[in-house]
């Protein structure tokens, strides 16, 4: 396998491609930071902006938040979470992703129609409305979604513990349960 797979393409263009996002990472880290210090707040490193766009900076949130509050990795819990969820939980959280891919597909048809802008200049302006319409729907879709994640760990947190033989002497999972939890579903992994 050769060590670059873009044949046709030089070297200094992966290495620009790859600067990009960080750079982006670090504006965005910025400006949060910024905000915060206008505010008088102060935000722990894990929640500050560690991805390049804030749809994928949202839903990495869940996961760090519900590992500082219940040291649970939400990435391991969900797939048994989701089969204790009631069906209207699951009913918001299906329709939450489908509004959420419903603007992905917006966004990716927009994407196509720039691309078409290369052979008929009037898609570009059908493509940039399509991306601004889907990016915007994207992202409150996204964070809707996210947050119904988030409250069906929180809410349901309590059945996944009693299911998996847990026991919660607080009333609710706490760092040590969950990483006791975190290393039954990884299979003491």
């Amino acid at each position: 396998m050769p060590d670059w797979p873009y044949r046709g393409l030089p070297r200094a263009y992966d290495a620009w491609v790859s600067r990009r996002p960080a750079r982006w990472v670090a504006r965005r880290r910025r400006r949060a930071q910024g905000a915060q210090a206008r505010r008088g707040h102060t935000l722990p490193a894990r929640y500050l902006p560690a991805r390049a766009t804030a749809i994928g900076d949202r839903f990495r949130l869940v996961d760090q938040r519900v590992d500082a509050q219940y040291g649970l990795a939400v990435a391991l819990a969900w797939p048994r979470l989701w089969l204790l969820l009631p069906d209207t939980a699951t009913a918001a959280i299906r329709d939450a992703t489908t509004r959420y891919r419903a603007a992905t597909e917006v966004t990716a048809w927009g994407m196509l129609y720039l691309l078409l802008g290369a052979f008929w200049w009037p898609s570009v302006l059908v493509g940039l409305v399509a991306v601004a319409i889907g990016q915007v729907r994207g992202r409150s879709s996204g964070a809707v979604l996210a947050d119904l994640v988030e409250a069906a760990v929180d809410i349901h947190q309590r059945p996944l513990a009693e299911t998996l033989g847990i026991e919660l002497p607080h009333g609710r999972i706490t760092p040590d349960e969950g990483a006791r939890i975190n290393d039954i579903l990884n299979k003491r992994g």
